[in-house]
């Protein structure tokens, strides 16, 4: 039954997200929601990047699936940009290289550039 729960608390929470993302709310933090890590300073970022995707969707409404998917690009992001704006190539390059990002192929050399 606990699982049951769990799932279930997790379904609410994506319902909470869902409404968020339309009022700029900050759900997505929300620990039974089970989502990536969110990062507070690309709230602006997760904000208007889910709410493009909610208005793709013909019921407005993402799916666990979609919010997970979804935030852990960017969050991505959100890290690169960062590493970006710090002037940082170190965090730039491993941000970038990332599972999230889907980058599989850069290589070495192009790193050492």
């Amino acid at each position: 039954m606990p699982l049951l729960h769990t799932y279930g608390q997790m379904l609410q929470s994506v319902a909470r997200i869902n409404t968020a993302v339309r009022w700029d709310d900050e759900e997505l933090m929300d620990p039974s929601a089970k989502l990536p890590e969110v990062y507070p300073f690309a709230g602006a970022l997760y904000q208007r990047e889910l709410a493009a995707l909610q208005r793709q969707k013909p019921q407005g409404e993402l799916t666990l699936e979609e919010l997970y998917v979804a935030v852990e690009m960017l969050s991505a992001v959100a890290l690169i940009n960062r590493a970006l704006e710090a002037g940082d190539v170190g965090a730039f390059w491993s941000s970038l290289l990332t599972p999230a990002t889907g980058l599989t192929e850069v290589k070495d050399k192009s790193v050492q550039r």
